[in-house]
């Protein structure tokens, strides 16, 4: 065999060495990109849960700022608490959200978490019906 063809030999079995490595890579990447993803994902969809629950707390402060005595009138009265046990399943499902966006950053490799605390405040659950104490 010439040295031009052992060379050739060479050079082709070196790009082959480097196509794991390649693929490797590629794939690596498309996972931290997925990760990242979901992260955001995450993240969406707390917010969005949030924003419900500031929806549901404007309302049920509106209903029990009616004029008129809420506790005499039992249309009211479970008006009121329908809206109070459906705030606090929210509330629930925004606290399971917080923990999937506190799983899925540390699975992107984040540890402290003290901004989330901080931007994603869960309110405390809605006093009456429906009432829980799981925290975030």
């Amino acid at each position: 065999m010439t040295d031009g063809a052992n060379r050739a030999r060479v050079a082709q079995a070196g790009r082959i060495g480097s196509r794991p490595q390649e693929a490797f890579e590629n794939l690596e990447r498309e996972i931290q990109k997925e990760k990242a993803e979901a992260l955001g994902r995450a993240g969406e969809r707390l917010d969005r849960a949030l924003r419900e629950l500031g929806d549901r707390a404007a309302a049920i402060r509106a209903l029990e700022s009616q004029p008129g005595d809420g506790q005499a009138d039992p249309d009211r009265r479970a008006h009121v608490g329908a809206a109070i046990a459906e705030f606090n399943r929210l509330r629930r499902r925004a606290v399971e959200y917080y923990q999937h966006l506190i799983i899925q950053r540390e699975a992107v490799g984040f540890r402290r978490h003290a901004d989330v605390e901080r931007l994603y405040r869960v309110p405390e659950p809605w006093p009456g019906r429906g009432a829980d104490g799981g925290r975030p």
